[in-house]
């Protein structure tokens, strides 16, 4: 007579530093947050100076520049999920010179829209 097997015991792994990984997300989070107050700022207090000077106010780069934050966090929240704490503190770090970047950008070209 032959036992019948039994089928292997699910491993449970617990994730290394898990808290670590959310403190990083929450501290960058932070920081896009304050890029995307800057671009609501921007977005509520640009048009009435265009308005009172006669122009069209450029409501594209307003709404782009607000998004810009968001998705880029994002981005970053999803490529960084299953990876190591030093590759997704560099993915929270170049997606937050990005905005950066993409921010002023947006801003120098306000008064040329």
């Amino acid at each position: 007579m032959t036992a019948t097997p039994t089928p292997p015991t699910p491993v449970v792994t617990r994730r290394k530093f898990a808290w670590v990984s959310t403190a990083i997300a929450i501290v960058f989070g932070l920081f896009f947050a304050y890029d995307l107050f800057e671009a609501v700022a921007n977005l509520l207090g640009v048009p009435p100076l265009y308005n009172a000077a006669g122009l069209t106010p450029p409501w594209a780069l307003l709404v782009v520049n607000a998004v810009i934050p968001v998705a880029a966090f994002g981005i970053a929240l999803l490529l960084g999920r299953k990876k190591r704490l030093f590759v997704k503190l560099v993915l929270f770090v170049v997606s937050l010179c990005a905005v950066a970047v993409l921010s002023l950008d947006a801003v120098a070209l306000l008064p040329y829209a």
